[in-house]
């Protein structure tokens, strides 16, 4: 999974790893959008904006600074709205498996 963080979110990915090669990062971004999100902050950061690349889904979870909070909280939310939907959790699992840990493209 590719991050593509905004300039005013940045502080708060400043530890996640970042990808070894940007420019083969955006373009497997560009092949397979679904496994790449922007990110964005509102609230005076207060709050997380993942907006997917692929398809109009957005999802919002609150602010931290700490790698394993944010992931957790991406994840549940994500799994959340998936079910939601009434989509297929071995979807979901699938998805969570072939997204591999997140770096960032900045």
């Amino acid at each position: 999974m590719y991050l593509d963080i905004a300039t005013k979110a940045k502080s708060l990915f400043k530890n996640f790893p970042k990808v070894s090669d940007p420019e083969t990062a955006a373009q497997t971004a560009v092949v397979n959008p679904l496994f790449s999100w922007h990110i964005s902050t509102i609230q005076k950061n207060k709050f997380i904006v993942f907006n997917n690349d692929g398809c109009s889904l957005h999802v919002v979870i609150k602010s931290s600074t700490e790698q394993a909070q944010v992931g957790a909280d991406f994840w549940a939310m994500l799994e959340q709205l998936w079910l939601q939907w009434s989509l297929d959790r071995q979807l979901f699992e699938q998805y969570r498996t072939k997204a591999k840990p997140s770096s960032s493209k900045t």
